[in-house]
This record gives structure tokens, sequence and C-alpha cells, in this order.
């Protein structure tokens, strides 16, 4: 019983003794830098945090050099973050950066802070004593926005430039992170456009501007009403398909196009299933994936453009891979968009016939930013053409290879006389005019050959929106 009581005073020893050393593991040293260096605790970590008012260079160098009276093995380092959003900089706020120290227990002094060339704080390092360590600890990080592209490249975007999730660091010496600029909200045009301007393709391409009041919520209704003359692929008129699409990757630092779609509300873009999932296997994170709005250019679009993250994809349940049929997807973005002269929905396939043979012989335009010509890049500027739907039968019968892709959930259409649509097209809707509106009925698919080139000997097969009505609506809401 003696030795019971002992054991149990001893554990009480060890207890205190413990509590006692986690307490003097975790003293914060004396801040040689109090008006601009402060110890953030958020849930029992401590980390460092600075703030630099800015000074609209564009270009923000910040070098941290720190000392702790405590051994940290080789690789421990402090880690420098940017927490102020890049849309904020370049909007002229201040730049807030966190510091977070390798160990919990072992907290630093700063010894040296740098920002943009001029030393805000100088002090000395700890001291080393009998028996003890002095670890010195550094990094630096380099933020710049710029616009970088060439003549054919698309613009470079700052890296998480719309969820900001993963920290902006560099820790090695001379380490350069470089930015581009992206687009702030006072770029999106508001409502108050009354203009409406009609373009006739003819020789003169005569332009009549007439004021008239318009309200972009309304869907399938452009800015520009063009009477379209030619038989082949057109530049699109900024405003004239405002419910124009590009779908985006994050490729490294930059965002690479994938895909092109079609808006139809104010947080949802139609696209083809094969575009982002391969069977019932995505290919991208959401959170790696843009959507573009607003602009008909891949060179210029983030000085002029409206941007959307992702929050969900949802394809047809029953698209499978290699197949036409049923492959839509609907991309929800991450929060909506205000309509505008160059942004606004198109409508959707209405309670008429959704029967084919109502719009056999009849032409559709699809517009997108696939390439002009065989083994060629995707175009810059985004292009449009007008397609015949032909009939079922006439498609089967003008390429064995149509059985295994088509359905009675898919549509044929195209003249076969080396024009229309071509790589880089893919989700790109087929609009037709109906009622005084312009009505999304379907969704370009995969080719009838190799999907890395262009088909414009066959016709192209479409995903039909309007034998999925019933799903969509569910998706929609």
């Amino acid at each position: 019983m003696e030795f019971n009581k002992l054991t149990n005073n001893f554990k009480i020893v060890l207890i205190y003794i413990f509590m006692i050393d986690c307490i003097n593991l975790q003293v914060i040293p004396e801040n040689p830098c109090p008006n601009l260096f402060k110890y953030v605790n958020t849930y029992g970590q401590v980390h460092g945090r600075v703030e630099f008012k800015n000074d609209n260079s564009g270009s923000y160098y910040l070098a941290v050099n720190m000392s702790v009276a405590s051994y940290l093995g080789s690789g421990q380092n402090i880690k420098l973050e940017l927490k102020t959003p890049p849309n904020d900089i370049i909007r002229g706020s201040s730049l807030v950066y966190n510091i977070y120290f390798p160990s919990r227990y072992a907290i630093p002094k700063p010894t040296r802070i740098e920002f943009n060339k001029e030393v805000y704080c100088s002090s000395p390092s700890e001291q080393v004593r009998p028996g003890g360590y002095v670890t010195n600890l550094w990094a630096n990080t380099f933020f710049k926005f710029t616009i970088t592209h060439g003549p054919d490249e698309l613009p470079q975007l700052p890296l998480d430039s719309f969820t900001i999730q993963t920290p902006i660091t560099v820790t090695e010496p001379n380490g350069i992170v470089q930015f581009t600029l992206q687009p702030t909200p006072q770029n999106e045009v508001t409502n108050s456009t009354t203009d409406t301007a009609i373009v006739v393709d003819v020789a003169t391409r005569s332009t009549i501007v007439t004021p008239a009041p318009i309200d972009y919520s309304e869907c399938g209704k452009p800015s520009i009403i063009t009477i379209h003359l030619v038989a082949n692929g057109d530049d699109v008129e900024e405003g004239q398909c405002p419910w124009l699409a590009a779908i985006m990757f994050k490729s490294g630092n930059q965002y690479e196009y994938r895909c092109t779609g079609t808006l139809v509300s104010d947080r949802h873009v139609i696209t083809a299933g094969h575009c982002l999932q391969y069977g019932k296997a995505p290919l991208f994170p959401v959170e790696e994936l843009i959507v573009v709005l607003g602009t008909t250019s891949l060179k210029n679009w983030i000085l002029s453009s409206t941007i959307r993250g992702v929050s969900q994809i949802s394809t047809h349940p029953n698209y499978v891979e290699d197949s036409a049929d049923n492959d839509i997807s609907v991309v929800t973005l991450n929060k909506p968009v205000e309509f505008s002269k160059t942004v606004s929905p198109i409508c959707l396939w209405g309670d008429e016939s959704s029967s084919l043979e109502h719009i056999v012989g009849k032409e559709g335009t699809v517009a997108g930013w696939g390439s002009d010509r065989p083994h060629g890049e995707n175009s810059v500027h985004a292009q449009r053409t007008n397609l015949p739907v032909v009939s079922q039968s006439v498609c089967l019968q003008s390429n064995i290879g149509f059985k295994s892709i088509t359905s009675v959930r898919t549509f044929c259409a195209g003249r076969r006389d080396n024009a229309g649509p071509c790589t880089g097209d893919s989700g790109a809707g087929f609009v037709m005019f109906r009622n005084g509106r312009w009505v999304l009925r379907g969704v370009i698919s995969i080719p009838l050959k190799d999907s890395d080139n262009c088909d414009l000997e066959n016709y192209f097969v479409f995903a039909d929106l309007a034998q999925v009505k019933g799903w969509l609506s569910t998706q929609l809401t």
C-alpha cells in the first residue's frame, strides 16, 4: 500500500515536471520589432505575422531572418505565406504575411526583416550558452504581377489565384515565384448599358447602332444581332455570343484552355462530359478548374473577362467514354455571375417538340476556340460557323463508324465540306434561332476519327439536350 502511494506521488511529480517543461518550451522570446512583427496564437499554434503598406510597385520581396536558442535538425526552416489575395494586392491593399515556425516548442525571434530592399528591423541573434545551441533561420519570397504572354499563348495566372488554398512560399536562396495580373471585379460590366449593335456581314460591314433598353437576364438575347451571310467560319463579335464560356484547367503556374461551354443560368455552364471525365473518373479536381466568360479572345481575357471557380461538376449518369450518348456535364460556378452585354444566358430547349425530324434540314450555329485547320493550335479568337442538321439515317449511311458513337439521344450536323468545328471545340453548344431567341439544342461531342485531329470530312455528332430535359432540370436548381 505504501508502495502504491509512492507510485502515485511519483506520477504526479512527472506530470508536473512535464507541464512545466511544456510551458518553458513554448515561452515566447522578447520581440525586438514590436511595431512590425507580431506573435499570433491560432488554436495553440504560435506563428509570426508582418504587414507592409502597398507601394503599388507590382513587385514585392520579403526576407526574414530569425534565431532560436535551440537545436533544430537539418531541413528545418521558417516558412513565409502571403495571406493577402492577389486581387486585393492589385487594388492596393496592404500585404500581410504569416511566418510559420518549424517547431511549436522552439519559438524564434526576428533578427532581420527586409521588404523591397528596405530593412525594417534588425537585432542580434540569440547568444550561445554553455552546453546550448542556437539555430539561425531565414527565408524569402518574391511576389510579382505582370502580363506575360506571346502572340499565340495564354497569359499566365497567379498560383491559386481563385481559391488561394496552398501557401505561396519560397525558402531557398534567390527563390522566385512569378505571378501575373488577374482580373478584378471592377472589370465586370453591369446591367446599365442600353445600346444594341446590329452588324451585317457584307463586303462593307456596315454597322447600325440603335439605342434600345436590354434586359440582359433574358435568355437567348445577345447584345449584337448578326445577319450571318458567310458559309464557313467567322470571328465572333464581342456580345454576339454572350453565353460563350471557356473552361480552363490549372497547369503549373498558368491555366490552359480545355473546352468550350455554354452559360444557361447565373450559376451553370453546360459542356461535354468527356471534357471533364473519362468514364466515371474525373480528369481534374474542381479546385483546378475555372470558367472564363464575357470574352471572345483567349489572348486578352485576363483583362476583360468574368472569371469563376467551379464548385461542382455533374455528368449524366449514363455517360460512357467513347460515345456521344449522354455526353453532357453541368458545371456549377462557385458564385453567380452578373449579367451584362457580354455575359448572359442562352435559352434551353422548351416545351416544343423534341423530335429530331422537326430540326432536320435547319441550321444551327456552333462557336468555340477550336483549331481552324487540321493539326493546328487552338484559335486565339472564338469563331462560329453554321451547320445544317441531317437525319439519323443520312448520318449512319455516310459512315459505318457512326453506329458505335451515336444513339437516339444524339444528332448529326454538317456539310462535309472541310469546314466546321475542330480540335478544341468539344463542349461547344449547337444553338438555333427559334421564336426570336437563341436556344441551346446540343453539345458537340467526340469526332468519328482521331480526337486529336480535325475530322472535317464527316458529320459532327452532338449530344441532344432536348432528350435529357428531365435530368437537366434537376441539375439546374
